[in-house]
């Protein structure tokens, strides 16, 4: 199996973004006094921290969807930028008048099969997002996800309905300002259920079991086993060959269904 190659990825200064952060971890006492001539002082406390948050809650505006979805984006890109994929330069935008749109677009030419593991959390990616974008963007509140590349055409789209690259590339930015106006409740988003596969493993290692790749496409089936040696004979859907592979080596790149 073949690694997926791309182009080198020149570095960028990062970007600053706005970061939108409310702490409040604070526990307060107030204390009143009552003195008797012929009783000693009492002292009698109770937590202010209601008091305190009656205040701030006052003043404060709750987060908008929109918002929101664009603190998950920032908690995306954050989370790539420093990850074993951080060479591709990934860049998480929100678009669309409604700030309901997440696009996923690579420096580094990004392929078919790169989109689809990205959007699946299969291969390395899903060790850097387990449960992979898709599910984390659903999650949020977007309802449709694009994966584009800066130059190269390659595309795909998830959600309903399934955007075109040019639509995507048309859409005006969300900011924090279109953001903080959409105040209306956003749509509710039926999170689609993640594909029913999992990493190939010697219990599923058993002849005629079909293998999938990290976009779920079958790549091969297994024609034996041989536990002793720690090996399976397969035979690829494109080239008809049969190989041998350890298994150990390959259950990382291979995904079976449940």
């Amino acid at each position: 199996m073949g690694g997926h190659s791309h182009r080198q990825a020149t570095p960028r200064p990062p970007q600053s973004s706005r970061r939108r952060v409310i702490l409040f971890n604070t526990l307060a006492t107030a204390r009143v006094g009552a003195e008797d001539d012929d009783e000693e002082r009492t002292m009698r406390t109770f937590p202010a921290a209601a008091v305190l948050l009656l205040l701030v809650g006052a003043s404060a505006e709750a987060a908008t969807p929109a918002e929101q979805g664009l603190q998950a984006a920032r908690e995306l890109q954050a989370t790539f930028d420093g990850s074993l994929v951080k060479g591709f330069e990934l860049k998480f935008t929100v678009r669309g008048s409604g700030c309901d749109v997440l696009q996923v677009e690579g420096y580094a030419n990004l392929t078919d099969g790169m989109m689809q593991s990205l959007a699946n959390g299969t291969l390395i990616y899903g060790r850097v997002l387990p449960g992979g974008v898709n599910q984390f963007a659903f999650k949020h509140g977007f309802h449709q996800v694009a994966y584009t590349n800066e130059e190269d055409p390659t595309f795909a789209s998830f959600g309903h309905p399934r955007l075109t690259r040019q639509q995507v590339k048309q859409m005006r930015r969300c900011t924090d300002a279109m953001a903080a106006k959409l105040t209306s409740k956003s749509t509710p988003v039926k999170v689609p259920n993640p594909p029913r596969f999992e990493p190939l493993s010697w219990n599923a290692a058993t002849v005629g079991r079909q293998l999938y790749d990290g976009a779920y496409k079958h790549d091969a089936t297994i024609v034996s086993v041989n536990r002793a040696e720690g090996l399976i004979r397969v035979r690829y859907v494109r080239s008809g060959s049969v190989e041998p592979k350890r298994l150990e080596a390959v259950a990382q790149f291979w995904y079976v269904r449940k």
